[in-house]
């Protein structure tokens, strides 16, 4: 018997319930295909959501993908609110970004150089952004969310801009795109890429972020989020990414890692390897712990501790590293270290990047 006609073992969470109608669905954004399995009816919070699964490649997403216009209206006006409660960001949420940001630029710096154009599509309250330009790159993001935005403009100085990617021309100039726990929110992913490949020179790079499902951050039952429409494994990513015409360059994350964290390199279009059977190993994988298991082993531990260190971190000295870094922002290139920043980047031989651009 083929892999992919064993019978499903239904997960927990699912009450035994099956897809309503299968043709009523959008296709596969990986694939193509039209089959479908269902995974669980609740989200996190134990409201409805109807996840479901690929048979022909695991691509695991809503069943019901919002419409363009809902994700528009619902990400420029409702979701800051709804699922972080604040309008413009606290303390907590701006010192959280900066070391976040000051991570993924520790992490891409070998591939960086001064002058390089960077920019960051779902920028937030744009301390990435800022993070960039103060080592030494041209640094620019945008964001549909309005106050966010606003925020990160008067205060860190980044240079943002209330949009969304479909607005943006393909001038095929920018060096290196950043999609941070973004492309998990997108209602055509594989759409999103390409237009991300129009917008990159012929050598640029893409370095994309989001939540690894198959090393969950949260225990069985708790792994689908309503505003998380695609959940991705290692190998749906990188196929996905593959399809839209990108070369995997680095893998910064092991199968374990809670985030999948992979730099993508501007290629030609491939079609996804066939992965039959692949769809019950990603079940497989999500299921493999229990309750009691899931909170016991050794990485859930190990990044709890860690989790416990950043928060006491931010409570006890958010406000004042806050301080340091709107200071930098300013312009009070002294308080640099203060604020974690390296040495600016090294610059590019004169007339490299221009030289790049216009082959």
């Amino acid at each position: 018997m083929d892999s992919s006609d064993t019978p499903l073992a239904v997960p927990a969470g699912l009450h035994g319930q099956r897809l309503r109608s299968a043709e009523a669905l959008l296709p596969c954004d990986l694939c193509g295909q039209r089959e479908f399995e269902p995974v669980d009816m609740l989200d996190r919070h134990g409201q409805p959501l109807e996840t479901v699964i690929c048979r022909s490649c695991g691509l695991v997403r809503h069943a019901r993908v919002p419409s363009q216009d809902e994700l528009a209206r619902f990400y420029a006006e409702s979701y800051r609110r709804q699922y972080h409660g604040e309008e413009s960001p606290s303390v907590r949420r701006v010192v959280r970004a900066w070391c976040n940001g000051l991570r993924i630029f520790g992490q891409l710096r070998p591939w960086l150089r001064a002058g390089m154009r960077v920019l960051e599509i779902g920028a937030g309250i744009g301390a990435t952004v800022k993070v960039f330009e103060l080592h030494g790159t041209d640094a620019h993001g945008i964001d549909p969310g309005r106050g966010f935005c606003r925020w990160g403009r008067e205060h860190l100085r980044a240079r943002l801009v209330c949009r969304r990617l479909e607005e943006l021309p393909a001038t095929g100039d920018w060096d290196l795109v950043l999609l941070i726990h973004v492309i998990e929110h997108l209602r055509s992913p594989r759409h999103a890429l390409e237009q991300i490949r129009g917008l990159l020179a012929p050598e640029g790079m893409l370095y994309v972020e989001c939540p690894n499902l198959t090393a969950p951050l949260a225990r069985p039952g708790r792994c689908f989020h309503q505003a998380h429409i695609y959940n991705f494994t290692p190998r749906t990513l990188q196929q996905l990414a593959r399809r839209a015409g990108f070369n995997a360059c680095r893998r910064f994350s092991g199968d374990d890692d809670p985030n999948l964290q992979l730099l993508l390199r501007r290629a030609k279009p491939a079609e996804p390897e066939p992965a039959p059977g692949y769809w019950l190993e990603v079940l497989a994988q999500m299921n493999r712990y229990g309750t009691v298991r899931y909170h016991l082993r050794r990485s859930y531990l190990r990044r709890r501790w860690r989790t416990l260190r950043q928060y006491a971190f931010e409570r006890i000295y958010g406000p004042q590293f806050l301080r340091t870094i709107l200071r930098v922002c300013a312009g009070e290139n002294q308080l640099r270290q203060a604020a974690g920043l390296q040495a600016p980047l090294e610059p590019v031989p004169p007339g490299a990047l221009s030289q790049r651009r216009a082959a």
